[in-house]
C-alpha cells in the first residue's frame, strides 16, 4: 500500500476521539480517519456506518495486518506533528511569544503564573530560563544569585574551506571559559570561536572587531593556514553566568511547588538529559507524583534531506511530491517540500531563522541573500499573513518595513 499523504484536518480538545485525518493511498483518497484514545492509548478508527444491529461497520479499510499497521503509524505520526514535535504530541503545550510577568504565591505554594498570554495554574513551577533565571526566581521569592551575560563570538566558515579538521581543536581552558575551538560541524562548516565577555547587558549580541580579531589570532595559532576569509557569518551566544557560580537545582523548601535550575552555561547542550532525569528524582522525593502514560509516542519523524540523498531518492521524492523539486535554498539545496514541512509541524517555524534552524534554508555563503524573499513569501502564504508581519527572529525583528 502506497500512502501519499496523510493530513490532520480536525483537532478535538475532549472526549475520546482526538482527531480526524484524510489520507492518499495511491490513487485513492479516505476522508473521516479518526484518532480516538482506549485504555491502551491511542488507536487508529476507519470510516465506518452504524448497522442496524447497532454494530459500526468499516467502509473503507486495510486488507492485512501489515497494511493495517502501516497506515495505523502514518495517522498517528501525522497526529503527532499537529501537537507539536515529541514532547508536545505526548501532552505538552508549546506556548509561543509568551513572557512571565509575575506568580501568584499562596500559603508558601504556587498557585499561578502570570502571562503575557493569560494566567496558568500550575502545581509546580520548573524555571530554566537561562540567562533570566534570576528574575524568574526573584518573583518566586527565591533568588540567592544574580545572572550575567558572558558573550561569546563566533566565525563561521564555509563549506568549501581548503583547511579542514576532522576533530574540535581547543586552546588551554581559562577559568572563565574553555578558550578558542576550532570545530568541524556535522554539515560540513568549520565552526570557530569563542570569546569569553563579561557583560551588564542581557540584549548585547552585537560582534565587535577586538572580540573577533581575538578569535581569529587564537585560532590562527591553533590550526595555522587556516581561511579566516572564507567566513559565511559571524555570530554571538549569550552564556548565563551564575555568580555564585556552578551548577544550582533547588528543589524549594520555602515555596513549595517551585524548581530553579542555574548555573548551566555552555555544558548544558550534553548534560540536560541527565539534568531532567536528576531533576524529576528531586521533585519526586519533594512529593511530585507520576504514572507511566499509556500510549507514549516515543518516536519523532524528523523531516526528509533533499541534499542528502542519491539522484534515484531525489526522482522518488520528487515524483511522490513534486515540491521537493523546487529548490528555494541553492546553497544548501533546500526544497519548498522541506519548508514547508518544518513550517506546519508541531511548534512549527513562524519566523524566517526558525526555518533556517530548522531545514538550513539560508545556511549557505550567501546566507540568505537569495532564498530569503522566497521563505518570506512562503511564510506569509501558509500562515495567512502579510508579507511586512513576517520576522527574522521574533520580536520586533521584522524583516520588512511597513
Amino acid at each position: 500500500m502506497e500512502i501519499i499523504s496523510v493530513k490532520i484536518t480536525s483537532v478535538f480538545e475532549t472526549g475520546a476521539g482526538k482527531a480526524k485525518a484524510n489520507a492518499v493511498l495511491g490513487r485513492f483518497g479516505v476522508r473521516g480517519i479518526k484518532v480516538c484514545e482506549g485504555k491502551s492509548g491511542l488507536f487508529v478508527a476507519m470510516p465506518s456506518y452504524k448497522s442496524a444491529k447497532g454494530k459500526y461497520i468499516d467502509i473503507f479499510f486495510p486488507m492485512d495486518k501489515e497494511a493495517k499497521e502501516e497506515l495505523a503509524g502514518a495517522v498517528l505520526r501525522a497526529y503527532a506533528e499537529k501537537q507539536a514535535e515529541n514532547a508536545a504530541a505526548n501532552g505538552v503545550e508549546v506556548l509561543l511569544d509568551c513572557k512571565v510577568t509575575g506568580m501568584e504565591i499562596k500559603d508558601g505554594k504556587i498557585q499561578t503564573v502570570n502571562t503575557t498570554k493569560g494566567d496558568i495554574s500550575a502545581k509546580w513551577v520548573v524555571n530554566c530560563a537561562g540567562l533570566y533565571c534570576d528574575d524568574i526566581a526573584k518573583m518566586a521569592g527565591e533568588c540567592d544569585f544574580t545572572v550575567h551575560p558572558r558573550k561569546g563570538q563566533f566565525f563561521v566558515l564555509s563549506k568549501d574551506t581548503p583547511v579542514k579538521v576532522s576533530h574540535t581543536i581547543l586552546s588551554v581552558p581559562t577559568k572563565n571559559s574553555r578558550g578558542t575551538l576550532v570545530i568541524p560541524t556535522v554539515d560540513g562548516n568549520i565552526l570557530v570561536g569563542p570569546t569569553a565577555e563579561d557583560l551588564e547587558d542581557k540584549t548585547d549580541k552585537k560582534t565587535t572587531k577586538e572580540g573577533l580579531d581575538f578569535v581569529t589570532k587564537n585560532a590562527l595559532a591553533l590550526v595555522p593556514g587556516l581561511h579566516m576569509e572564507d567566513t559565511i557569518t559571524q555570530f554571538v551566544g549569550l552564556r548565563p553566568a551564575r555568580e555564585p557560580e556552578g551548577y544550582n537545582i533547588l528543589v524549594s523548601e520555602k515555596v513549595k511547588g517551585y524548581v530553579g535550575i542555574s548555573g548551566i552555561r555552555s555544558s548544558g547542550l550534553t548534560v540536560s538529559l541527565g539534568i531532567a532525569k536528576y531533576t524529576i528524582h528531586q521533585m519526586q522525593k519533594a512529593g511530585l507524583e507520576l504514572t507511566r502514560k499509556n500510549g507514549f509516542i516515543k518516536r519523532r519523524e524528523g523531516i526528509v534531506s533533499f541534499a542528502d540523498k542519491s539522484d534515484e531518492e531525489k526522482a522518488r521524492l520528487i515524483e511522490k511530491d513534486p515540491l521537493y523539486g523546487k529548490i528555494i535554498c541553492r546553497c544548501e539545496q533546500i526544497t519548498e517540500s522541506e519548508i514547508l514541512q518544518a513550517i506546519h509541524r508541531p511548534v512549527g517555524a513562524r519566523t524566517v531563522d526558525a526555518v533556517k534552524r530548522r531545514v538550513r534554508a539560508g545556511m549557505g555563503r550567501c546566507q540568505g541573500g537569495f532564498c530569503s524573499p522566497l521563505v518570506i513569501e512562503i511564510l506569509a502564504r501558509e500562515l495567512n499573513v502579510s508579507p511586512e508581519e513576517i520576522r527574522k527572529r521574533g520580536g520586533v525583528s521584522y524583516m520588512l518595513e511597513k
